[in-house]
């Protein structure tokens, strides 16, 4: 079909048909008399592009969005823009304490801390694949609401930074890869809440945790033990994730910085500290399940 008709097909005008052409977002045929010939392929595609814009993606969002058929680009995009509204309704509160007559410097620090928040959960949302980079993204954000007023906060942030932007990447086989896409498919950012939820409760009893848990916990310290584990998908993932932690300096360079970054940090890793150690020294065969 040429433009006209494609452009009644999408509801685009022949300026946005043209101006995704020229972006390589669509290839139509070129004719032999000049004229481009749109196929009902491109006109699919564009009626997407034209509902994407209308959600406000921009154009690197919409060509990712385009070329990915697991929907992870829609999940990352919802929980940016769910963490967008959470900092815009948190500045609201900002400029309304200014407006009644607050000092500037009263809510410095509070607004250093949505940015600090912004900054960190953009890069971990992309420096680590899928549904993981969406749960560490929702993990670390919630401890970033500390205000970041000291001068060893400000000297954190910069650690933090510049630890993700120079984190080598992490790659996985393909059998690991397929094994990731499959089992996180349906994974939302609900679910990862959630999780995050029932794993604050469980830090903070774990005796409960465990007596809840003991049948099903149970069943995974036999499984981990097993040849079946050692041999499957998920102990290689496991494997990776362990030596690429240890390898990057997550360990010894980005958590302690999180922890001088954010009290709320370093108070939930003495807590989780605690609640292992307790946890393992009444169940010490788990201290030999490698991973």
């Amino acid at each position: 079909m040429l433009i006209a008709e494609v452009c009644k097909a999408t509801g685009l005008t022949k300026k946005a048909v043209e101006y995704y052409t020229e972006q390589g977002l669509i290839a139509p045929a070129l004719l032999s008399n000049g004229y481009r010939d749109f196929s009902e392929s491109d006109a699919e595609k564009l009626r997407k592009i034209r509902v994407l814009r209308l959600l406000d993606m921009n154009l690197p969002e919409i060509q990712e969005a385009l070329s990915d058929s697991s929907g992870e680009v829609f999940h990352k995009m919802a929980l940016k823009r769910s963490m967008e509204i959470r900092r815009d309704a948190a500045k609201s509160r900002l400029l309304q304490r200014l407006a009644s007559g607050e000092d500037v410097e009263a809510v410095a620090g509070e607004a250093q801390a949505l940015e600090a928040q912004e900054v960190v959960a953009e890069r971990l949302l992309n420096r680590f694949p899928g549904y993981y980079g969406r749960f560490l993204c929702l993990h670390f954000a919630r401890f970033l609401t500390d205000p970041v007023s000291t001068q060893a906060q400000r000297a954190a942030f910069d650690r933090v930074v510049r630890f993700l932007d120079g984190m080598p990447a992490l790659t996985f086989p393909e059998d690991v890869q397929a094994l990731l896409a499959e089992s996180t498919a349906k994974m939302d950012n609900q679910l990862a809440e959630s999780q995050l939820t029932q794993m604050g409760e469980a830090f903070r009893d774990m005796d409960a945790f465990y007596a809840k848990n003991k049948e099903a916990l149970d069943a995974y310290a036999q499984f981990r033990a097993s040849d079946a584990y050692r041999n499957s998908p998920v102990y290689r993932l496991r494997q990776i994730m362990k030596d690429f932690f240890s390898g990057s300096g997550y360990y010894d360079e980005f958590l302690p910085a999180m922890e001088a970054l954010s009290p709320a940090y370093a108070a939930y890793r003495r807590q989780l500290e605690m609640a292992n150690e307790k946890f393992l020294a009444e169940h010490p065969e788990y201290k030999d399940l490698e991973g």
